[in-house]
C-alpha cells in the first residue's frame, strides 16, 4: 500500500448559539422556572422543590443558568454566597 497523506476536512470557526437558538431550546424550562418563580425571591433548593426536581445538575444546565444567560434571572447576592437568592430582572419595556 502506497502512503496516502490524508486531508482533513476544515473546519469551521467554533459556533456559539445565539439567543434566539438557546431560546428554542429551552423555552418551555424556563416558563416552568419564571411561572414557579413569580415575583418571590427563592433559593435554588426552594425553586427545585416547587418544580419537583430533584437533580441539581440537570436544574442548573437546563433551567437555572439558561434563565440567567437570557437575562431573565438574577442573583440577589454575590457569586457563590451560601445564601444565594433568585429574582427575576424587573422588564426595562
Amino acid at each position: 500500500m502506497r502512503n496516502q497523506s490524508l486531508q482533513t476536512a476544515q473546519i469551521p470557526p467554533h459556533h456559539y448559539p445565539t439567543t434566539d437558538t438557546v431560546t428554542d431550546t429551552v423555552t418551555d424550562t424556563v416558563k416552568a422556572l419564571l411561572e414557579v418563580m413569580g415575583d418571590r425571591i427563592m433559593s435554588r433548593s426552594e425553586i427545585m422543590q416547587e418544580l419537583g426536581l430533584k437533580h441539581k445538575t440537570h436544574f442548573l444546565e437546563s433551567y437555572l443558568n439558561p434563565a440567567i444567560q437570557l437575562g431573565l434571572i438574577e442573583p440577589t447576592k454575590k457569586p457563590n454566597h451560601p445564601r444565594q437568592k433568585y429574582r427575576q430582572k424587573k422588564s426595562k419595556i
